[in-house]
């Protein structure tokens, strides 16, 4: 469980599942009670997209590490659909902010 400041608590899975599917995420929502996220453990680790509309549609946020990281800035749908801006739109914002 992971407690945030002003924001809901995060009870997050974390797993070394080289690629999740969906009777993962299945799997793992019905061993773990009030589960909201399931995390990959490494970067070389993925989820195939199938496995993350399942997720969404049962209020699950399903990341990989670096997207995890990104959505617990955030709460509510925006945790759970969070998902990091590409890399031209990163740079886009830093080259903006250098005008």
């Amino acid at each position: 469980m992971i407690k945030r400041h002003l924001l809901s608590d995060v009870l997050a899975y974390y797993t070394n599942v080289y690629i999740i599917g969906v009777a993962d995420v299945v799997e793992l929502l019905d061993l773990n009670n009030g589960l909201n996220s399931i995390v990959t453990a490494s970067g070389w680790n993925s989820y195939t997209q199938d496995a993350k509309e399942y997720a969404l549609n049962a209020n699950v946020g399903l990341f990989k590490m670096k997207e995890f990281m990104g959505a617990l800035h955030y709460d509510g749908r925006r945790f759970i659909h969070y998902y990091p801006p590409d890399k031209d739109e990163r740079d886009r914002k830093k080259n903006a902010r250098r005008l």
